[in-house]
């Protein structure tokens, strides 16, 4: 028969065995998740915190990335109650906005994505307050209401019509707009920052493209160049292609967008992670979301382009940014 020596010494190196199993085992489930390409703020980070007062009716700020459709809808709900304001805002003049809630994301793209460019240094993101996007570009029945003028009339590759988008408008017309319509309707509207911009193009997504990094899709969200056979030659009606999950029309395609920032090649490497707003100065400013007249590598959510602030062209125009109002 055994000593109790004996059997503690057993038991010991039982034990021993199972911790070391158990160790093992967590090595490898940590090495699964960390070989994973999918670029992510937090595996382990809570969904939502309050801000930094901690006022019981502050917006939700959400600190996991990527997220999914039902996620992206879920936050939109979230944060609409929260500040007792509604998902979806239509103004006077008829424009639509969705609730963008605050968040967390990586802006960029990694190198391993097709068509990344130099310019689009991976980084973390945090945009924090919620606002209203436009649901769509401003259209020509919009910009005439508040500017009263068509500057895409008889030009080249447009088409008239109160739906179709709002082209030959410059960075510069585009601010006088924002400014005019902020007095009309009492609230706050402007351009929004190209963080915002790409923030509500992924809405949850960290891949190529909003439905993710497949360009087969891509005819169900975009409108882009496919070959002079297909090429429709000019802007489409917005809101046609299928919505993100934040419910945005067009934020692939169909015509570049101006962003509030002067574009830097470099700023990226020295953005600050708050709302950042982009350097001080600059000659170019920003331009986001491909065209109808590229190819569909441009339409990626990373994707950079720029130009001065009064050029106007058939394929540029711009979505707005609504100020959140709630009722205290």
């Amino acid at each position: 028969m055994k000593s109790t020596r004996s059997w503690t010494k057993a038991i010991l190196t039982l034990s021993l065995v199972i911790l070391l199993g158990v160790g093992i085992f967590g090595l490898g489930v940590c090495k699964s998740q960390d070989e994973t390409n999918e670029p992510s703020i937090s595996e382990d980070a809570e969904q939502s915190v309050l801000s930094e007062d901690n006022e019981p009716n502050a917006p939700p700020i959400y600190t996991e990335f990527p997220f999914d459709a039902d996620e992206a809808q879920r936050r939109q709900d979230e944060t609409a109650e929260v500040l007792g304001v509604p998902i979806e805002y239509e103004n006077e003049i008829g424009m639509k906005f969705r609730l963008i809630p605050a968040g967390e994301f990586m802006m960029g793209s990694p190198k391993v994505e097709e068509y990344h460019d130099y310019d689009e240094i991976l980084h973390r993101v945090h945009i924090t307050k919620p606002y209203y996007l436009g649901v769509c570009e401003v259209t020509q029945k919009e910009w005439e209401a508040v500017m009263r003028t068509t500057p895409w009339r008889v030009e080249n590759h447009t088409i008239e019509g109160s739906d179709y988008p709002a082209t030959f408008v410059s960075w510069e017309d585009a601010q006088t707009y924002c400014e005019r319509l902020s007095e009309i309707e009492g609230r706050n509207y402007r351009l929004p920052t190209e963080a915002e911009w790409e923030y509500s193009c992924r809405a949850g997504s960290s891949m190529a493209f909003c439905f993710g990094d497949s360009f087969s899709n891509i005819d169900e969200y975009a409108w882009y160049y496919k070959s002079v056979y297909t090429d429709q030659g000019h802007p489409i009606e917005v809101g046609l292609k299928c919505a993100n999950a934040w419910g945005l029309h067009d934020m692939h395609g169909n015509i570049y967008e101006w962003c509030q920032d002067w574009y830097n090649s470099g700023y990226y490497e020295k953005s600050p992670t708050n709302d950042p707003t982009g350097t001080s100065t600059g000659k170019d400013r920003v331009r986001r979301g491909g065209n109808w007249d590229f190819f569909a590598g441009i339409h990626r959510s990373a994707h950079r382009n720029w130009g001065a602030s009064d050029d106007r062209y058939d394929d540029i125009g711009f979505r707005v940014v609504c100020s959140v109002e709630t009722s205290e």
